[in-house]
């Protein structure tokens, strides 16, 4: 079996656990990349989205929802993250959403693993890494001007990063190809990511994450 092969069998096999251990996740990533409207191209938005789940009667459930308002709002932290968590908080009148989990699009900035710490939430699903979009998750001035994750940060990544600070439940690279598919076709910025195929099946981290 090839290494591709290898790569796409343990990726299905790891989507087929977590849909058992967290039914509904994948309902909530394709209601999600649906949501996000294709005029975020010419908002010069970057097309994300994120969602404050919570399993009930069995199945995880959308309570809120955000998409990126970096430019919307002329706040640079704006992240879809920020703004399903802030909402969610808002909505409870509680900063704490301890048993909540954050789903995203795409892998969350350090600021946003951040608001997930503060927000107390139990878990983060993620869809695209920054190594994915190829650090466009956030720009500021220059379109082209690269954006450091916090894996330039103290040599943390975020799933270290968020599970050492009691968020314990961690799983990105999730839906990619989805995903990708949604982003390249609505985000022009994007269409230079390269072939999707290839990025979904021949990365070595598909499945590791």
């Amino acid at each position: 079996m090839s290494m591709v092969e290898k790569n796409f069998k343990a990726e299905i096999n790891r989507r087929r656990r977590l849909e058992s251990t967290y039914p509904g996740l994948m309902d909530v990533f394709v209601q999600l990349v649906g949501s996000i409207p294709p005029s975020h191209s010419k908002q010069e938005e970057f097309p994300m989205a994120a969602a404050i789940v919570e399993i009930k009667e069995g199945k995880l459930e959308i309570f809120t929802d955000g998409l990126n308002e970096v430019n919307k709002r002329g706040q640079p932290g704006a992240h879809a993250e920020a703004v399903a968590i802030e909402r969610e908080a808002a909505k409870k009148r509680d900063k704490h959403l301890t048993g909540m989990y954050l789903v995203t699009t795409v892998e969350p900035c350090l600021g946003c693993v951040g608001d997930a710490i503060n927000a107390g939430l139990k878990g983060v699903f993620f869809g695209l890494s920054q190594k994915d979009i190829k650090g466009k998750h956030v720009y500021s001035g220059e379109k082209n001007a690269t954006y450091k994750t916090y894996r330039d940060f103290r040599g943390y990544n975020g799933k270290q990063l968020l599970n050492a600070n009691g968020v314990g439940i961690v799983e990105g690279g999730l839906y990619r190809d989805m995903i990708l598919q949604k982003l390249t076709r609505t985000y022009p910025r994007l269409a230079d990511m390269g072939d999707i195929d290839e990025l979904i099946l021949n990365d070595p981290d598909v499945g590791v994450r």
